[in-house]
């Protein structure tokens, strides 16, 4: 359902947990649902070859993380149908 201006509620939802994320785990986040690679999604967001392989896989754990994660992942199987 759109609210006003034109944005679903579900989108709402994902812009919200957005706030609670830094602009390179969001980007991080992005490029681990396009790849489906942690390391290489980490690498694709800045983090060096070793940050990547470590700290990565540990970020996807982080609550605000999943959350977010499950936001869009959620938004993305509404879309499709």
């Amino acid at each position: 359902m759109k609210q006003p201006g034109g944005t679903t509620r579900a989108e709402l939802a994902i812009e919200e947990k957005a706030k609670n994320l830094s602009p390179r785990d969001l980007d991080f986040v992005h490029k681990y649902l396009e790849t489906g690679n942690i390391t290489e999604a980490g690498r694709l967001a800045g983090f060096s070859e070793s940050t990547a392989k470590t700290y990565c896989h540990e970020l996807l754990k982080k609550p605000k993380i999943e959350e977010y994660l499950h936001e869009v992942k959620k938004n993305m199987a509404i879309r499709a149908g």
